[in-house]
């Protein structure tokens, strides 16, 4: 069961998902993923002014769109409504340093939401920096990765505890040749390729902010067929 299993790879972190819990992508037939302007205020309407975490990311909102995520699940997480989410990763090359591209040939709204985004993800730095030592989240390298934290850091900022799982798919029958091959070799290559990002020494702990705490949780579930457990704790 899909919520269950979601529960268990976010353990330690004490997440409960309701049975009427509503998230994105539903499965095969409904992959569509979630972005966090349209699912909160859908399924997650009291939890905040979700118009505040769109300013705060783009500048020029027409036409443009804050990140997509693989999961976004509602939970309550220490008796707190809460939220889950996912980036998952199947193959080495997914785990990217690249920056944040802008075409030469970008409109003036793109220019200055790419000058917006640069200044939420150092408000974000900002402020995590004194809370979790070697963080370096950035518009300018990683930027995946970097966006993913600071939404998270935003998220938790704005009273929504945030549980952020960076998942690595193990054994990927369709990257046979740059798969993961063991929840060691997920969390190295992690540690390789984003730990000057965010530092592997702080773990499982919870990241404080004034208003809620979020977690980084690295963890990988078996991408092939399910003779043994399927989530595995990193």
């Amino acid at each position: 069961m899909f919520s269950q299993e979601l529960e268990e790879l976010v353990s330690p972190v004490d997440a409960k998902i309701s049975s009427q819990a509503q998230w994105m992508p539903r499965g095969h037939q409904q992959r569509r993923e979630a972005r966090l302007e349209t699912f909160g205020p859908q399924w997650m309407a009291d939890s905040c002014d979700w118009s505040r975490v769109t300013k705060w990311w783009l500048r020029q909102a027409k036409g443009a769109n804050t990140p997509n995520w693989d999961v976004v699940c509602p939970a309550t997480i220490n008796g707190v409504d809460g939220l889950i989410l996912v980036e998952a990763k199947a193959n080495v090359r997914e785990l990217s340093s690249a920056r944040k591209m802008l075409k030469a040939s970008a409109t003036k709204a793109s220019r200055e939401n790419h000058e917006g985004i640069k200044a939420a993800i150092e408000e974000a730095q900002a402020a995590l920096a004194s809370t979790v030592p070697g963080v370096k989240i950035s518009r300018d390298h990683h930027y995946q990765l970097s966006n993913r934290i600071a939404f998270a850091w935003k998220l938790a900022s704005l009273r929504i505890p945030t549980v952020l799982v960076y998942l690595g798919f193990l054994r990927s029958p369709d990257f046979a040749s740059d798969t993961f091959t063991s929840d060691q070799h997920w969390r190295d290559v992690f540690s390789q390729r984003a730990g000057t990002v965010w530092p592997g020494r702080h773990g499982d702990k919870p990241v404080a902010t004034a208003n809620a705490p979020f977690w980084v949780l690295i963890r990988s579930m078996n991408a092939e067929p399910r003779d043994q457990p399927a989530m595995r704790r990193a």
